[in-house]
């Protein structure tokens, strides 16, 4: 049996501990909502799944509430000690292992979501540190597949003038792009660094995979080897581009809503996106066949155009000014 690389034990190992940690969430984390009005207290919030009533070791106090600002500040009462905090849109209150973000919000009433998840969030993003130091492992080892396909990749200078124009395609797209969404960020959750973070990630992911759907048709037609190559060296990159957006986007939901996944349509599919463009990884000898191969990278762009267009259209959810 071949000796796994460093990369391969890291990326099992994040994979592992990023299942164990959502796990842990399933199961033992708990949702619910709090209402306060300024000047109000409160020790106990309602699960927003059974309609329980759960009491909270310390009291919330809210100091003041602005709709317009969308901005409550509270301060809690925990065995005689307080602690003032504000809670904002991208900014969320962690108290005790509770993490306390806005829900809804008028001018002297508020309702917070709460989450109480003190580990299985922790295990997650540390999952998801190992993950991205699986890919810096992968770039770094000389024996990688993407390397060693970097390192005999010669094509000839015709061809590469075409690589150049699909290269220049891409950063077309994400400067057409860009700018659509930095209009959108007068949306008040909008309004952060990791909109430009995420969201780089995520449309670099997609020209990158769009890409290799038109290097594919090429050799499909004019079965030119130097193309299929070229699919599998940026399969890598636009998988692991892809994964970032992902775990950007997840920090972000972390920070804004107080959760990092919510199953929402347009996070799971990116997640199946980036699951069924890792089938080649994972079984590289059912792709092994050149035709195959291309065929399969043409009919995955389905995944990407379902997860940019189609659910948008279909499936409305947390993302819907996405």
């Amino acid at each position: 049996m071949a000796r796994r690389s460093t990369g391969h034990v890291i990326l099992h190992t994040s994979l592992i501990i990023i299942c164990i940690g959502a796990i842990i969430t399933g199961f033992c984390s708990k949702q619910g909502y709090m209402q306060l009005s300024q000047h109000s207290n409160s020790n106990f919030y309602t699960d927003s799944k059974t309609g329980e009533m759960f009491y909270t070791d310390f009291v919330v106090f809210a100091d003041s509430i602005n709709a317009a600002m969308h901005q409550v500040s509270i301060h809690t009462t925990y065995n005689g000690n307080e602690k003032h905090n504000t809670i904002a849109l991208n900014k969320i209150a962690r108290i005790n292992g509770f993490r306390f973000s806005i829900n809804s919000i008028e001018d002297g009433h508020t309702v917070l979501y709460v989450i109480y998840d003190p580990v299985g969030t922790n295990i997650v993003f540390i999952g998801y540190g190992l993950f991205i130091a699986s890919i810096i492992a992968f770039l770094l080892d000389k024996r990688s597949r993407i390397r060693t396909r970097i390192h005999i990749f010669k094509p000839p200078f015709n061809s590469r003038i075409i690589v150049y124009c699909l290269i220049a395609l891409a950063l077309i797209l994400l400067s057409v792009l860009i700018p659509v969404f930095r209009e959108k960020s007068q949306i008040p959750i909008l309004n952060t660094h990791w909109l430009h973070i995420h969201v780089y990630c995520v449309m670099t992911a997609y020209s990158l995979l769009a890409s290799i759907c038109i290097l594919s048709v090429i050799w499909l037609i004019r079965k030119r080897d130097w193309t299929e190559s070229l699919c599998r060296i940026i399969l890598h990159a636009g998988v692991y581009a892809l994964a970032l957006g992902i775990i950007t986007g997840s920090w972000w939901a972390n920070v804004s809503w107080g959760g990092y996944w919510s199953w929402d349509p347009k996070e799971t599919w990116a997640l199946i996106t980036m699951i069924g463009y890792s089938l080649p990884f994972h079984f590289p000898k059912a792709f092994s066949s050149k035709k195959r191969f291309s065929w399969f990278l043409v009919l995955a762009l389905g995944f990407v155009l379902m997860t940019w267009f189609g659910v948008n259209h279909w499936m409305p959810g947390l993302h819907s000014y996405a």
